[in-house]
């Protein structure tokens, strides 16, 4: 990742929305909002939208990691196209047990509560993932001071566990 400038420090209006309180940097915010906002949504665009992307890419068989899976559909939507072998993490833990609990009779999902700067590589093991996913967890990730360190960190974990003809699929705005 080659970055000159930072954009979120150097943003006043950056600062002004964390003084407001919105952290996506930060797991306290995403478990406060997954406790008091329930309902499915999908970050930039819907799964209908991206459908012909995943189709290219996503094949049943392939061993898929969600990073950052938040309450989206993707999972169950790949699920439904017969890709089961999925992997969805997520720093909030109460958005992961509420999707185990959401999605408990599709058993080739795995669900763990894990920040995607520091993966577990005992659930996460290295060279493994044939796809890796993902849709706004980056952004959150460089959403606050800091945000070049987390930008290589992220990109970094990315590449130890996908397979050497891996694909990344990121979708950001």
């Amino acid at each position: 990742l080659i970055s000159h400038a930072d954009p979120i420090s150097s943003s006043g209006r950056a600062r002004k929305l964390r003084n407001l309180g919105f952290t996506p940097a930060q797991s306290a915010f995403w478990d406060h909002r997954y406790t008091k906002d329930v309902e499915q949504f999908e970050w930039y665009q819907p799964f209908e939208r991206l459908r012909n992307i995943f189709r290219r890419h996503v094949q049943p068989g392939m061993k898929v990691l969600i990073v950052g899976c938040g309450n989206s559909d993707l999972s169950r939507e790949l699920y439904d196209m017969g890709v089961v072998n999925i992997t969805a993490i997520d720093f909030s833990k109460t958005v992961i047990n509420q999707m185990k609990d959401t999605y408990a009779d599709r058993d080739a999902m795995t669900w763990h509560h894990m920040d995607v700067l520091n993966m577990d590589p005992e659930l996460i093991p290295e060279d493994h993932y044939d796809i890796v996913i993902d849709k706004a967890c980056f952004d959150a990730c460089i959403s606050s001071p800091g945000s070049k360190r987390n930008a290589d960190i992220f990109l970094s974990s990315v590449s130890k566990v996908i397979k050497p003809q891996g694909v990344f699929i990121h979708v950001t705005f």
